[in-house]
């Protein structure tokens, strides 16, 4: 039997990973028309897991609200490219008031370019409410 030698990037190398695809996404509801969607590099996985939080310390609560149009909002970008993102957290009051089927159809095709399952959704609330309760005994 022959062993696979396993090659370990360095960080340069790690660092120089085009690894943040870009999709497109048929959207008929708005005027039979395609966007694009990249996946989210760690800062903004971050940014929407640090959302889904209101209030601080003791009072710190959960809330799934508007949820679709976050993911919809850091995901989107302005072409095949992906070279820049369109639109930011704020700007997911808005986004929530478009068409629902559009924003489920971006939303579960983000949620599938990042890896994200419903599951991992209740997973990452549980492990983000575990953190919460560690931080609020341990001052």
């Amino acid at each position: 039997m022959t062993e696979t030698k396993k090659y370990i990037l360095t960080k340069d190398e790690i660092f120089k990973q085009d690894d943040l695809k870009v999709e497109e996404v048929y959207t008929p509801e708005w005027q039979n028309s395609f966007v694009y969607i990249k996946a989210l590099p760690g800062v903004l996985r971050d940014e929407l897991e640090e959302s889904m939080f209101i209030g601080e310390g003791l009072d710190r609560k959960q809330t799934m609200k508007n949820l679709r149009a976050k993911l919809v909002c850091l995901s989107l970008v302005d072409g095949p490219e992906g070279k820049k993102r369109l639109c930011s957290l704020a700007d997911a009051p808005a986004m929530g008031e478009k068409n629902s089927k559009a924003l489920d159809r971006i939303f579960d095709a983000a949620q599938k370019l990042n890896g994200m399952r419903s599951q991992d959704l209740e997973e990452m609330i549980d492990s983000l409410r575990k953190g919460q309760r560690k931080n609020s005994t341990s001052g």
